[in-house]
């Protein structure tokens, strides 16, 4: 009894709103419990020239989960961006769904890859039910929007996708993500509306829908397809009731063979010194981490052709509070590191970030001199 109220107290003071930002920080990160507190605290920000970098799904002590959005300032003279967020009850592929997609795409609202939250419950105990209301959509609008349309396409099986999704891909529509709510895997398409479509012409095949439930069949069919000149441009985590899966895209133009390397629940698994020593030994041989093949369950890394790949080093940054994380990253900005992705569980978020090998090292010289 006493351990657990313990564990209450310390969740209500990790969600406690009294948490300042420095106003002087470079990065910002947004914590809600809903979609509707979420756009209001997404909202807030952007008028204080703020915009969305990426969006991730996390848990917390209570039980409670949350949604964490981390946001990066923009210079004085930019104009500021808007935000909306979409919860949809039903399936993305309900035509209520898409309406409410497709209005605000046509108001200038944009869905990018890393603004698409799935919540993926694993409890077998729970009612199948619960696996539906997983997902949150957020979308941005810049001062001179485009218009955007979405479609959704379910996956059935994996000649079936990959035919609709080559169909789709006439018509001008770019994958923009895969989800996975548990029962269903389908993926989310976007395109401008106002750029004329390609029109009538052969159709190509371009893309390979790769899923195994064993890791090393994956990895397998990953070093196969990648020395064909495919490239990743979405993924999705196994749940209890998919396994999971990654979506190759092979150009139109000849493409050059890429090798790939993945790494299996990154932070949980491995730990965050463990992980940045992985991500460096493989950053040091060429490997780069695709932000397409990033889930909540794994990293791919990607590695061009030839000898003499760009080296890269990456940093693992953590922290139980906002406002740490956030200088921990403006640290690392001004040491020539940029953002890559996001990762959250019930008590730290943590951030990854990445520089040419020899641009850090000399960036971080040059501040140990200055100091």
């Amino acid at each position: 009894m006493r351990r657990g109220l313990l564990l209450l107290g310390l969740a209500a003071i990790l969600a406690s709103p009294g948490r300042t930002e420095d106003a002087t920080l470079r990065f910002r990160l947004v914590e809600s419990r809903n979609a509707e507190t979420l756009e209001r605290d997404l909202r807030r920000a952007a008028e204080r020239r703020f915009r969305l970098l990426a969006t991730a799904p996390a848990g917390t002590l209570d039980g409670k989960p949350r949604l964490v959005a981390l946001m990066e300032r923009i210079p004085p003279e930019t104009d500021v961006y808007e935000y909306a967020v979409l919860a949809p009850a039903g399936k993305l592929e309900d035509e209520q769904t898409l309406e409410a997609l497709n209005a605000l795409g046509a108001a200038g609202y944009r869905l990018g890859p890393r603004t698409i939250i799935t919540r993926t419950i694993d409890d077998w105990w729970l009612p199948q039910r619960s696996y539906d209301a997983q997902l949150t959509l957020v979308l941005e609008r810049s001062a001179d929007p485009e218009r955007y349309a979405y479609q959704s396409v379910r996956f059935d099986n994996p000649s079936t996708f990959q035919e609709q999704l080559a169909e789709r891909s006439r018509d001008g529509f770019e994958v923009l993500a895969l989800v996975n709510s548990a029962r269903r895997v389908r993926a989310i398409l976007g395109r401008p509306l106002d750029v004329p479509r390609a029109g009538a012409g052969p159709l190509r095949q371009p893309y390979r829908l790769l899923f195994n439930a064993r890791r090393h069949g994956m990895r397998e069919d990953l070093k196969r397809f990648g020395a064909q000149g495919y490239r990743v441009v979405a993924a999705t985590e196994q749940s209890v009731l998919a396994p999971a899966m990654v979506l190759l895209e092979l150009p139109a133009a000849p493409a050059a063979a890429h090798a790939y390397k993945v790494l299996s629940k990154p932070v949980k698994k491995h730990g965050k010194h463990k992980l940045e020593q992985k991500l460096n030994r493989r950053g040091s041989r060429g490997f780069r981490v695709v932000p397409a093949g990033l889930t909540r369950t794994d990293l791919t890394l990607e590695r061009p052709p030839g000898d003499d790949a760009e080296a890269w080093e990456y940093r693992v940054l953590s922290s139980r509070e906002p406002p740490g994380l956030a200088r921990a990253l403006d640290e690392a900005v001004d040491r020539g590191y940029r953002f890559v992705a996001l990762f959250t569980d019930a008590i730290e978020t943590v951030a990854l970030v990445e520089a040419p090998a020899t641009s850090a090292v000399t960036r971080t010289r040059e501040n140990r001199t200055a100091d």
